[in-house]
C-alpha cells in the first residue's frame, strides 16, 4: 500500500518494488518490536487498545462534532484541533495520567471543539455560527 499509495505518487515514480518493500517491513517490525515496553506493562490487552483507539478517535469525533454542529468553520481549524487532541491526548497516554483513561477521552473531546472554535476566532478571525439554530427556525407566517 505505501509504495502505490504514497511512494509512487509523492516519492518517486519508479521504484525497486522488492527493495522498498523489504525497507518498510524492516520499519514496522523495529516499530512493533519498540511497542512491546506498553503492551507488556499492560493489566488487559482490551483496555489498552481502547486506551490507544483514543489517541484518534476522540480529535476526530471533535472535528466531526465541529462540522456538524457549526458553519463558518475554516477546515484547518478543525484539522490544529485534532493535532492539539492527539498531543494532548498523548500526554495523558504516556506521560501523566490523573484519571482513567474513559475520562480522559471525554477531555480530550470538549479541549478539541473549544480549540477549533478558538483557533477559528482568533488565528482565521472567522465567526462561527450555531448550526442547529437556523434548522429549528420557523419560517414567517405566510411563507412556504
Amino acid at each position: 500500500m505505501y509504495v502505490c499509495d504514497i511512494h509512487e505518487k509523492y516519492i518517486g515514480k519508479a521504484p525497486n518494488v522488492a527493495r522498498l518493500n523489504g525497507i518498510i517491513t524492516l520499519v514496522f517490525v523495529v516499530l512493533a518490536l519498540s511497542l512491546v515496553p506498553i503492551y507488556s506493562g499492560a493489566v488487559s490487552i482490551i483496555n489498552l487498545l481502547q486506551q490507544l483507539n483514543g489517541l484518534l478517535s476522540m480529535p476526530i469525533l471533535s472535528a466531526f462534532i465541529v462540522g456538524l454542529l457549526f458553519r463558518n468553520v475554516d477546515a484547518r481549524a478543525a484539522i490544529a484541533a485534532v493535532v492539539i487532541g492527539v498531543s494532548l491526548y498523548g500526554i495523558f497516554t504516556f506521560v501523566w495520567t490523573p484519571a482513567h483513561y474513559i475520562h480522559l477521552m471525554f477531555v480530550t473531546l470538549v479541549v478539541c471543539i473549544a480549540s477549533a472554535l478558538l483557533i477559528n476566532r482568533w488565528v482565521y478571525g472567522e465567526r462561527e455560527q450555531w448550526e442547529w439554530g437556523m434548522l429549528s427556525a420557523k419560517p414567517a407566517s405566510g411563507d412556504c
